[in-house]
């Protein structure tokens, strides 16, 4: 039976809906978050689903809350839904925001990486399935959103966004967002798997991954808060809720994934109006 998971960034929930009838939406059950709030008064005031991502095997649910530092796991075997383990994030107060599965190959996984928001930093957890029965996190490694050489301007907005991690799993991408420099930016780690022990020099037992920082572009805009690839993963198109570009999109090397640092196609900010008002550009993905 096809579900579709819809999460609440106000209220800490998480809804199940049966959408096996295409003209109608079933509901099928609630899952409240909970969990103990982190210490930003201000931002972490409750709890705030702010993603639900399925895994690549197309079991668990990983859920960052922005507001209790954690990332909760629901598992989907035999329609239950059920939250099957709640994974801190080892640095209070970072605010996980957006999260992505490793490898993207469609089986289990073995890393999962989150943007935190609240502190721009990429927390890295391998991933243990124990023996198929359920999914916890384990943190194992934490780096910034931004290079060395191209530091926010105002560190205390600064707010990382979207995170994205390519096919063939050597290259990640995050959005650096409301940093006070005159435009945001894109950043692009590589990504190293590593060996773990039991395996052999012709047949290696696959570990955890490490990320390292390549590059950092312009976004084009102000708060670039979602981006996508396209289906060829070519090209990288991002929004931008303010600024001077809406939409842009960044061509990406096949081979070094790197980005172009201008981009090869715009819209300006002003072309989004609906009625009298300017619009601002939030979600983006190549659908033919």
């Amino acid at each position: 039976m096809p579900h579709k998971l819809t999460k609440s960034s106000t209220n800490g929930t998480v809804d199940v809906w049966d959408i096996s009838d295409a003209s109608a939406l079933k509901h099928m059950k609630s899952l409240t978050l909970g969990g103990e709030l982190g210490p930003n008064k201000l931002r972490q005031d409750k709890s705030y689903a702010h993603q639900a991502i399925l895994d690549p095997s197309g079991r668990y649910f990983a859920i960052c809350d922005l507001g209790t530092d954690s990332i909760s796991i629901i598992d989907s075997q035999d329609d239950k839904y059920d939250i099957v383990s709640r994974n801190s994030v080892s640095r209070a107060g970072c605010g996980p925001r957006h999260g992505a599965w490793y490898p993207q190959n469609g089986g289990a996984p073995t890393a999962f990486v989150v943007a935190c928001e609240l502190s721009n930093t990429l927390e890295v957890f391998s991933v243990s399935t124990n023996n198929g029965s359920s999914l916890s996190l384990t943190h194992s490694s934490e780096l910034s959103t931004y290079g060395a050489a191209f530091p926010p301007a105002n560190a205390t907005s600064a707010a990382a966004g979207e995170i994205i991690i390519s096919s063939d799993g050597k290259h990640a991408y995050v959005s650096n967002r409301v940093s006070g420099n005159a435009t945001d930016s894109i950043s692009h780690f590589k990504i190293t798997q590593q060996a773990a022990p039991g395996g052999s020099k012709c047949k290696p037992k696959a570990g955890g991954i490490t990320l390292e920082f390549v590059d950092q572009i312009s976004s084009g805009g102000v708060n670039p808060r979602m981006f996508s690839f396209s289906k060829d993963q070519k090209t990288l198109f991002s929004t931008n809720m303010a600024g001077e570009s809406g939409v842009v999109a960044f061509s990406r090397a096949e081979d070094t994934g790197i980005l172009t640092a201008l981009p090869i196609a715009s819209i300006p900010v002003p072309n989004f109006v609906v009625g009298t008002q300017v619009g601002t550009p939030v979600f983006i993905q190549q659908i033919v």
